[in-house]
C-alpha cells in the first residue's frame, strides 16, 4: 500500500511531462511556420471565420499549459484545460469527418504525417492521459468530483465546437469577411496555343466552340471542345458602309450575329454561309451586349436624362424597341465609372447576372430583366474606390488614377456564377496571387458563396476572359486557350428558380 502514492505521483508526472512535450513542439511548430498555419485555418470549413484569433489564441493557449503543468501546484488546473483542449481538437477533426463540407490539408510537424482518422486516435489517446493524469493528482474522496469535472469540460469542448461549426457554415456563405476557402480544384485537361492574344469567346454548343476576335472584327474561329482547331473564315456583311467602331460576333443556336455597339446595329444570318445582313439598327449607343434570345438583347448603355450608366434591352422584332432599365444599377458617385460591371446570362437557366466592378454588388434577374435578387461578393469594397478627374477641354471625365477592381469578370451557367476576383482575401498565400487567377462561384438561388479555385498563369499572363458551359470552364490566358474540369458538385444547376430574398 505504501507504493500507492509514489505510483500515482510517478504517472502524474510521466502524463504531465507527455503533455509538456506534446504543446511544446505543437506551439513551437505553429509559430515557427504561422503564416502557413493561419492559412490552413483559413481554410478550414470550420475555422474559417475565426482563423485570425485562432491562429494566434491556440499555440499561446498550448504554450501557457506546458508552463501550467510543470509547476506543482498549477498541474491539476493545467491538466482539465488540457482535456478541454484535446476535448476540441478531438471534436474539430470528428465534425470535419462527418459533417464537413470538405476535409481540408492536416496541421504541420509531425502530425502532418498522420491521417484525420489516425490524428483523431492520437488525440483520444491524449484524452485518456489527462484522465489519468486528473484521477491520479485528486485525493480518493474527490472521485466523484474529478468525475464530475471530466464530463462537464468534455460535453462543453462538444457544444463550443458544434457551435462554430454551425456559426462558421452561415458567416461563410452569407455573411463572409473575405475568407475564401479551396475545398476540391479545378483541372486543366485541355490547352491550345492560338498564336494570338486577341481572341474572346462568341458562343458555344454542345459540339463547337466559337471565337471572335478583336483585330480581326470578322474572323470566326470554331473549336471542337477539345480546343483543337476545326475551321476559320471571314464573315460577309451584305454592307460595309457604316462606321463600324467596336465589331462583336455572337453564335446563338446555330445562328450568326454581327454587332456593332457604337453605331448600334446588329446583323444576323446562317453560320453555315458564312454571311450576315442589316437586321436591325436602333438609335441608343450600347458599350456591350448579350443576346437573351434570337430576338432580344440586354446591354449597357446611357440614360440620356442624366448621362448615367444604365442598362437597357431591345427587341428586334415587329415592331423594335429600345428601352431603358434604370432601376437596376445602383449609382454612388458619378453614376457612370460607379455603376461599371460585367455580365452574363445563362439561357438554359434564364439567370442573369451583372457584377460590379469596382465594388462587390451582384444584380440577379431572369430573362424579362426583372430584378430577382441582390446580393454581394465576399470582399469588403462595398464602395467604388474611384479617383476622378475632369478633362475640361474634352468636356470628359477620366480615372485621375488607376482603380481598384474588385471583380474582372463573370460567367453564368445555371443557377451558379463564376466571378473571376481582382482582389486577395484573408490569410491567403500572396505567391499564389502571382501564379494564379481566383475564381469565385456563388449559388444564384441563395446568393450563398460556394467555394474559390485557382485558373494557373501560362508564361506570366493571367486569365482575361472565360466562359462556362457544361461542367467546364473555357478561358484565354495570353495566347492560350485552356480548358479545365470545374471541381465536383459546383457545376450542378440548382432546381428552382431564384426568388427576391
Amino acid at each position: 500500500m505504501s507504493r500507492l502514492p509514489a505510483l500515482r505521483e510517478a504517472t502524474l508526472k510521466t502524463v504531465c511531462l507527455l503533455y509538456i512535450l506534446l504543446f511544446a513542439y505543437a506551439s513551437a511548430a505553429k509559430l515557427l511556420d504561422f503564416e502557413n498555419f493561419r492559412v490552413q485555418l483559413g481554410q478550414s470549413p470550420l475555422l474559417a471565420h475565426f482563423a485570425g484569433w485562432t491562429s494566434v489564441g491556440v499555440p499561446v493557449a498550448e504554450l501557457a499549459l506546458a508552463v501550467s503543468l510543470s509547476l506543482p501546484r498549477l498541474r491539476l488546473v493545467g491538466l482539465y484545460l488540457s482535456l478541454g483542449l484535446m476535448a476540441l481538437f478531438s471534436a474539430y477533426i470528428y465534425i470535419i469527418l462527418h459533417y464537413g463540407s470538405f476535409v481540408p490539408c492536416s496541421c504541420g510537424g509531425i502530425l502532418e504525417h498522420l491521417s484525420w482518422n489516425q490524428h483523431l486516435a492520437f488525440n483520444l489517446i491524449f484524452i485518456a492521459l489527462a484522465i489519468l493524469g486528473i484521477l491520479n493528482a485528486r485525493p480518493q474522496a474527490s472521485k466523484v468530483k474529478a468525475i464530475g469535472g471530466i464530463t462537464v469540460i468534455s460535453c462543453a469542448a462538444v457544444v463550443v465546437m458544434w457551435g462554430l461549426h454551425s456559426a462558421s457554415e452561415q458567416l461563410t456563405s452569407y455573411h463572409n469577411n473575405f475568407t475564401r476557402r479551396f475545398p476540391y480544384d479545378a483541372r486543366k485537361i485541355a490547352d491550345t496555343d492560338l498564336g494570338y492574344n486577341s481572341y474572346y469567346w462568341a458562343g458555344s454548343d454542345s459540339a463547337n466552340l466559337y471565337l471572335g476576335n478583336t483585330t480581326n472584327p470578322l474572323l470566326l474561329t470554331i473549336l471542337d471542345t477539345g480546343l483543337s482547331a476545326k475551321e476559320r473564315f471571314k464573315i460577309r456583311l451584305d454592307r460595309y458602309d457604316l462606321p463600324f467602331q467596336s465589331v462583336r460576333i455572337k453564335v446563338l443556336n446555330g445562328t450568326l450575329y454581327v454587332a456593332d455597339g457604337i453605331i448600334p446595329a446588329v446583323f444576323r444570318g446562317d453560320l453555315q454561309g458564312r454571311s450576315a445582313g442589316l437586321y436591325w439598327q436602333g438609335n441608343r449607343p450600347f458599350s456591350s451586349f448579350e443576346f437573351m434570345d434570337s430576338l432580344t438583347l440586354v446591354t449597357k448603355t446611357l440614360n440620356e436624362k442624366d448621362g448615367s450608366g444604365c442598362l437597357g434591352s431591345v427587341s428586334m422584332g415587329t415592331p423594335p424597341e429600345e428601352r431603358l432599365l434604370p432601376g437596376l444599377l445602383h449609382k454612388q458617385a458619378d453614376g457612370n465609372f460607379d455603376v461599371d460591371g460585367t455580365f452574363s446570362f445563362d439561357p438554359r437557366s434564364g439567370n442573369f447576372a451583372y457584377v460590379y466592378r469596382y465594388r462587390n454588388g451582384i444584380i440577379v434577374t431572369g430573362p424579362d430583366l426583372k430584378l430577382k435578387k441582390r446580393f454581394s461578393t465576399i470582399d469588403t469594397f462595398n464602395i467604388a474606390t474611384l479617383k476622378l478627374a475632369y478633362v475640361k477641354s474634352r468636356n470628359e471625365r477620366k480615372f485621375a488614377a488607376p482603380p481598384m477592381v474588385v471583380n474582372k469578370s463573370c460567367a453564368v451557367d445555371g443557377y451558379r456564377l463564376y466571378v473571376n476576383s481582382g482582389v486577395m482575401g484573408k490569410f491567403e498565400p500572396e505567391e499564389m496571387w502571382r501564379q494564379a487567377s481566383i475564381i469565385d462561384v456563388y449559388d444564384l438561388y441563395s446568393g450563398a458563396y460556394l467555394q474559390s479555385f485557382y485558373v494557373y498563369d501560362i508564361g506570366g499572363k493571367k486569365l482575361t476572359n472565360f466562359h462556362v458551359y457544361q461542367g467546364f470552364l473555357f478561358g484565354f490566358i495570353g495566347t492560350h486557350a485552356v480548358k479545365y474540369t470545374l471541381p465536383a458538385g459546383i457545376g450542378t444547376p440548382h432546381s428552382q428558380p431564384a426568388t427576391t430574398r
